[in-house]
C-alpha cells in the first residue's frame, strides 16, 4: 500500500499550479478526513492529511492527461488506511467514482516511461466517458490505432459470433483473456455496420473489458444492447465459407441447413444473444456478404425445400413469435405481462433451462449468469441468491426433472438445479436426463420453506421394513423390484422415501406426464426424516418391463 499511495503522490507533484482547484470538483466529505492517516515515504514518515491537506494546493487543466492525475488523487485516498473496520470504504460520489475508479489499475500498472497517449488508455478513457448506457465502438470517431466509443442505439450494429472461431479476446491487453482487437477486424465490422445503415458495431471482444467491474457491468447490459439494436449480425465460420455473391436457392438451402447445425447454433451466449436480437437477424456469409434470416425463410419456403423451412418454426430463439395483435385489423390490444415478455425474448425458468441444457458456455459458470439474464432476472453467479429471488413465483414441476445438480446445504432448495448445463448420469445407468420446459405439467410454488406443488406420489414401504443395512437382495415384490436399489443409492440415513411423478397441467390428473425419450418411467426420489417435508435426492429411471406401483395426487413440501 505504501509503494501505491507514494506514486500516487508523485503523479499528484506533477499537477500544473495555473488551474482551478480540484478539491471542489470532487464529492467527498473533507470534514471525515480528520481521521485518514497515510504513510508517504519511511523519510517523511506519517502524513496527517487531514491537516496538512496537500492537495489543496494542486491544480489541475482541462486536458486529457487530468484523468490520469485525477486518478491518482483517488488512488491515494482509496488506498489510506481507515480507522478499525471501515478498511476499503471511500466517500466519493457514485457520478466520479463509477467513471474513475475502474481506471486506477491502469494508472498504476502503467510503468513510468509509458505515456497516457498508449491506445490501451485512451480505449479505457473513451470506455468510461459514456454515461448513462451501454458502448458500443464509434465508427466514426475510432481509427487503425485507437478505438473509440459511444452509447448504445437504435443504429448501432450487435455482433454475435462463437469465441472459438477465432474473434475472441478483450480490447485490453491485461488479465487471461486480454489480447487487444485485431485491426481488420474493427475494419470489417466497420465497414458491415456502415453497409447496413448503423453508425456503430457491438461485439463483446471490443466492448466487454477484462477489468472485473467493468465486465459485470457491460454483461448486465447485454440484454439492453440487443434489444436496442435494429439489426444482429451472426458470424459462424461454416455459414461464412457459403458465397452468396451470385445468389441460388441451393446456397439459400445451404445457409439453412447450417444454420440448424452450426458451432454458432449450439453455444449458451449466442442463444442470449439470438434471442434479445431475433427481430432483426443477418448472417455473414463469404466475401462478406449479408443476408436477413427473415428474408432468407420466406425465398427458401417461396420456392426451395420447404422441410427445411419447418425446421425453424420450433426455434423461437431465431424467430420470433408471431405479433401478439395485428392492430391494423383489430386495434390497439392490451397484452399480458407474461406475453409481452415472451414478445420481447425473456422465457420461463424451466423454458431457460431446457435451452442451455444443450449448449455449452466457454467460461465455467456463464450458464448461470446466462440463465438469470434469459428469464429477466439480476446477472449473478450465485444460483443460491438466484432461487431466492423466486419466492412467490411458480415453476412447472416437470422442468425440474432432470439430472442438474442440485444446490446443496441450503435449507428450501434441494430440489432446485445448481447449474443448467451440469449433468449427472443417474446411479442405476450412466444416461443423463436434460432438461425439457415442462409446459404441459403442473406448477410449483416456490416458498422461503421450498417447494410446494401437487405431485402424484408413491410411499415406499419403510426402509427398515424391507431391506437390513447393506442388503440388496431383499426385495418386497421379488427379484425384479426395484425398491432395494432406489433405497440403497439414495435413501440411506432416511426413514421415508417417495417416489414422485409430474401431475398434468390439463386432462386427467391421475396419468402422470412422461418424461421425453425416456424407454421407462423417469420418478423422483425423495427422502424424509418426519414424513412432513421432503428432500430431493435424485432421479431414477423404472425399467418399462416392471408395472408401476400405484401413486396418488398429494400435496407435499421439498425442502
Amino acid at each position: 500500500m505504501v509503494k501505491v499511495v507514494e506514486r500516487a503522490l508523485r503523479l499528484l507533484s506533477q499537477l500544473p499550479d495555473a488551474a482551478p482547484d480540484i478539491l471542489d470538483a470532487l464529492p467527498f466529505d473533507t470534514a471525515s478526513l480528520q481521521h485518514y492517516e497515510v504513510q508517504a515515504s519511511q523519510s517523511e514518515g506519517t502524513r496527517d492529511l487531514a491537516s496538512e491537506r496537500p492537495w489543496k494546493r494542486l491544480k489541475v487543466t482541462h486536458h486529457t492527461n487530468d484523468l490520469v492525475l485525477r486518478s491518482a488523487l483517488l488512488i491515494a485516498l482509496w488506498e489510506i488506511t481507515l480507522p478499525s473496520g471501515h478498511q476499503g470504504s471511500l466517500l466519493l460520489g457514485h457520478n466520479i467514482i463509477d467513471s474513475i475508479i475502474v481506471m486506477l489499475k491502469v494508472v498504476f500498472e502503467t510503468s513510468a516511461e509509458e505515456t497516457p497517449q498508449d491506445p490501451r488508455w485512451l480505449i479505457l478513457e473513451s470506455f468510461v466517458g459514456v454515461r448513462g448506457g451501454a458502448r458500443a465502438v464509434d465508427i466514426a470517431c475510432s481509427d487503425n490505432r485507437t478505438l473509440r466509443y459511444r452509447q448504445v442505439a437504435e443504429d448501432t450494429l450487435t455482433i454475435s459470433h462463437v469465441w472459438s472461431h477465432g474473434q475472441g479476446g478483450r480490447p485490453d491487453n491485461a488479465g487471461p483473456e486480454g489480447t487487444g482487437f485485431n485491426v481488420c477486424l474493427h475494419r470489417r465490422y466497420a465497414d458491415l455496420a456502415i453497409a447496413l445503415g448503423c453508425e456503430s458495431y457491438w461485439m463483446d471482444t471490443p466492448c466487454i473489458p477484462s477489468e472485473k467491474e467493468l465486465r459485470w457491468e457491460c454483461i448486465s447490459q447485454i440484454t439492453s444492447v440487443f434489444a436496442t439494436s435494429a439489426k444482429t449480425l451472426v458470424c459462424d465460420r461454416d455459414i461464412m465459407t457459403i458465397d452468396i455473391t451470385d445468389p441460388t436457392m441451393t446456397a439459400y438451402e445451404s445457409i439453412l441447413a447450417a444454420l440448424l447445425v452450426c458451432d454458432w447454433g449450439v453455444r449458451a451466449w449466442t442463444l442470449l444473444e439470438a434471442m434479445r436480437g431475433r427481430s432483426g437477424l443477418y448472417l455473414l456469409c463469404l466475401h462478406n456478404r449479408v443476408i436477413s434470416l427473415r428474408e432468407l425463410l420466406k425465398s427458401v419456403h417461396a420456392g426451395g425445400r420447404i422441410d427445411l423451412v419447418t425446421f425453424f418454426l420450433g426455434r423461437d430463439y431465431l424467430v420470433p413469435p408471431m405479433a401478439i395483435a395485428n392492430t391494423e385489423l383489430f386495434g390497439e390490444i392490451i397484452t399480458s405481462e407474461i406475453e409481452q415478455e415472451i414478445e420481447d425474448g425473456f422465457v420461463s425458468m424451466g423454458e431457460a433451462a431446457a435451452l442451455l441444457s444443450h449448449r455449452h458456455a466457454t467460461r465455467d459458470g456463464d450458464d448461470l449468469l446466462i440463465w438469470s439474464l434469459l428469464i429477466g432476472d439480476l446477472e449473478d453467479e450465485s444460483p443460491v441468491e438466484m432461487w431466492k429471488r423466486q419466492v412467490g413465483k411458480r415453476i412447472p414441476t416437470g422442468s425440474l426433472i432432470s439430472s442438474a445438480q442440485r444446490v446443496q446445504d441450503h435449507p428450501g432448495l434441494s430440489w432446485a438445479p445448481y447449474r443448467p448445463t451440469a449433468l449427472q448420469a443417474t446411479s442405476n445407468n450412466s444416461q443423463v436426463y436434460p432438461a425439457y420446459d415442462g409446459s404441459e405439467t403442473g406448477q410449483g410454488l416456490i416458498t422461503e420453506e421450498g417447494l410446494r406443488a401437487k405431485w402424484l406420489v408413491h410411499h415406499l414401504p419403510d426402509r427398515a421394513s424391507f431391506m437390513p443395512p447393506g442388503r440388496k437382495d431383499m426385495q418386497v415384490s421379488g427379484p425384479a423390484s426395484p425398491y432395494a436399489e432406489i433405497a440403497d443409492w439414495y435413501l440411506d440415513g432416511f426413514r421415508w422415501g417417495a417416489l414422485l411423478q409430474a401431475m398434468p397441467r390439463r386432462g386427467p390428473r391421475n396419468i402422470p406426464s412422461r418424461y421425453r425419450g425416456a424407454l421407462g418411467h423417469v420418478v423422483v426420489v425423495c427422502g424424509s426424516h418426519d414424513g412432513a417435508s421432503w428432500e430431493w435426492k435424485g432421479i431414477y429411471e423404472w425399467s418399462a418391463e416392471i408395472p408401476l406401483p400405484s401413486f396418488a395426487i398429494e400435496e407435499i413440501l421439498i425442502v
